[in-house]
């Protein structure tokens, strides 16, 4: 699987618990307690591990867990102005549809993954399933299966590095749509974590296979 280097200026609530436990913010959790569909330890995972990871410096590979912070930047654009997703070991998947409210505008997305242990290095990427297509002459999305590396962008784990986007004909899907995977190395493992991004409401945007989009349409 080839890698492209690129930066994303494009453009759930089932299976969560509210809660307020976390030390990142006083701002109320989702905790999410269900793994994606497709989170059965996919080959692209591996394919990408297996290129970045040294094989003459083995560590032992473990999940870990993930979260997310999304805020609002005009006023109703989310369901909540601040929102916090705490995703277990190995990550999750966010249905936008549930925290996006549909109205034109803009918001922006942050991650981290919470790790005790001394991080020797980050590598992010992603896993494009959106579609490509033109708006207005401008064409959004990546493209199916498209891995771009986004280390630059999301390297600085903890919300320090943000990603703006704007609902406007559904561009943040164009943005979002896959899995973002996170690999970081501590001093004793190499800890794997994604999340993976999608709208129930709008499959015909989303590449064919991704979570069973065709056989739902």
């Amino acid at each position: 699987m080839k890698f492209l280097n690129g930066v994303l200026f494009l453009a759930l609530l089932v299976g969560c618990q509210k809660s307020t436990e976390t030390s990142q913010s006083p701002i109320d959790a989702y905790k999410v307690e269900d793994l994606p569909q497709d989170f059965q330890v996919p080959d692209f995972i591996w394919d990408i591990a297996n290129k970045v990871i040294p094989p003459n410096k083995p560590k032992t590979i473990i999940y870990g867990p993930v979260h997310l912070k999304l805020a609002e930047k005009n006023k109703g654009i989310l369901k909540e102005s601040t929102l916090l997703f705490v995703m277990q070991s190995g990550g999750g998947e966010l249905d936008l549809s549930k925290v996006v409210s549909g109205q034109p505008g803009s918001f922006s997305l942050g991650f981290d993954v919470p790790i005790k242990d001394k991080i020797l290095q980050t590598k992010v990427f992603f896993i494009s399933q959106n579609r490509q297509r033109k708006v207005g002459g401008e064409v959004l999305g990546s493209g199916c299966k498209k891995v771009l590396e986004l280390t630059t962008q999301f390297g600085k784990l903890g919300f320090l590095q943000m990603l703006d986007l704007n609902t406007t004909r559904y561009r943040h899907l164009s943005v979002l749509g896959g899995h973002f995977l996170f690999l970081v190395e501590t001093e004793k493992n190499w800890i794997v974590s994604q999340v993976s991004f999608y709208d129930s409401e709008r499959s015909d945007l989303f590449c064919p296979g991704f979570r069973s989009t065709e056989v739902n349409k």
